[in-house]
């Protein structure tokens, strides 16, 4: 079962039943609903990894299915990566035992639009899109490489942090642990200047976007959290295992 809830009331506005094809590949540590749905305003995409891609319109109707394949990861965990939507286009990344690749669909049909070869060992990591220099970029972190962006990025699921110059790829700031937090599931999100981190006990760590290690802020959940966080406008979404929590 989808639920969508309205963010300003909490309200369960939307539901449908998937019927997903079966898959056998099911990580201990979660299911195969570890990434998050992404949508461009007109239509929700649902990523299952091995079990499929969705995708619906905002009122609950199914309008395309794809059947991507298996993926082989290691260590006891499935599939965490989630879809990126830009301007028409879907984004999806599987850097697995086999053969990584990326690929991109049209976000209407699900067509493949391109599919790329990747040199890439397990990753978990979701792109990230920019324009820079009238280009649009898919910025990537992988267990390899990280390529052209300005983030914080993590070394594994440890709470120890590394910062790159986005223009030049210099380390800014290698491989510093971070107190309060001993493992990280979800990804670093920025907004206004802020850095916002959150361990799988709770807490979540608040840092300067600067050129050093400085933390703002500690706040502590009564959860265990492996979702990423997600912002809009002036509210910060995180998905517990036991509550969806709306901070503002």
């Amino acid at each position: 079962m989808n639920l969508r809830a309205s963010k300003s009331t909490s309200r369960i506005v939307v539901f449908a039943f998937l019927l997903m094809p079966a898959a056998s590949l099911l990580a201990d540590a979660h299911d195969f609903a570890s990434a998050s749905p992404t949508t461009d305003g007109e239509r929700l995409y649902c990523w299952f990894g091995s079990a499929g891609l969705l995708c619906y319109d905002l009122h609950g109707k199914k309008l395309w299915n794809r059947d991507l394949g298996k993926a082989y990861m290691e260590a006891s965990l499935g599939e965490g990566c989630s879809p990126v939507v830009h301007d028409g286009r879907l984004v999806i990344v599987r850097d697995q035992q086999r053969q990584s690749y990326i690929e991109v669909l049209d976000a209407k049909t699900g067509d493949t639009r391109w599919k790329a070869d990747r040199n890439e060992p397990n990753a978990w990591a979701t792109p990230m899109i920019l324009d820079r220099g009238g280009k649009t970029q898919v910025i990537t972190a992988a267990s390899n490489m990280v390529r052209s962006y300005d983030l914080y990025f993590n070394q594994s699921n440890q709470a120890i942090p590394s910062c790159l110059d986005s223009k030049t790829g210099d380390v800014i700031m290698d491989r510093t642990r971070l107190s309060d937090i001993s493992n990280i599931y979800a990804s670093p999100v920025g907004a206004d200047g802020r850095v916002y981190i959150t361990g799988r006990n709770g807490t979540t760590l608040v840092l300067q976007r600067s050129k050093e290690l400085k933390v703002l802020a500690r706040n502590k959940l009564d959860d265990r959290f492996a979702a990423s966080p997600a912002l809009a406008g002036s509210q910060l979404f995180l998905r517990g295992g036991k509550f969806l929590y709306c901070i503002q």
